[in-house]
């Protein structure tokens, strides 16, 4: 249940984090954009044992959710390329924050340059636009 991608020398350079195993493991791409790992036998969203929207890099699709699942305490941030030929996961990354109240921050590793304030049931007080759906982007909590 892991999909795992190796250079031309065979050597892995990136792999789905799955903890979830199959009898028959498939990767499909989905209509929706969502790059699945799936049993083949099985379709139900709620068996993926991987799901690309669970894991964002720096490029968010409709139905893509980054915060935090109160409930499970998952995570899912989005972060910078490590440069412009290396897309792996690099120094930013804009993430949210539960202690106190939650708000939404962009890290440079420890440094915190910019936050866009507590969430007050509407809006993030700092954010560029105060609009709920700013740019297409619906903020729900």
């Amino acid at each position: 249940g892991i999909l795992t991608l190796l250079n031309g020398s065979g050597r892995v350079i990136w792999s789905s984090d799955s903890t979830r195993h199959g009898q028959n493991p498939v990767a499909q791409l989905l209509d929706s954009g969502i790059l699945v790992v799936r049993d083949a036998a099985e379709d139900k969203t709620q068996n993926y044992m991987w799901q690309s929207f669970d894991n964002p890099g720096d490029t968010t699709l409709p139905g893509t959710k980054v915060g935090i699942n109160l409930k499970t305490s998952f995570h899912r941030s989005i972060s910078s390329w490590k440069s412009t030929n290396d897309p792996s996961r690099g120094e930013f990354t804009w993430t949210f924050d539960t202690g106190g109240f939650l708000q939404t921050f962009i890290m440079n590793s420890s440094i915190e340059p910019y936050r866009a304030g507590p969430w007050n049931v509407r809006v993030f007080p700092n954010a560029p636009s105060r609009d709920t759906s700013w740019n297409g982007y619906n903020y729900t909590y």
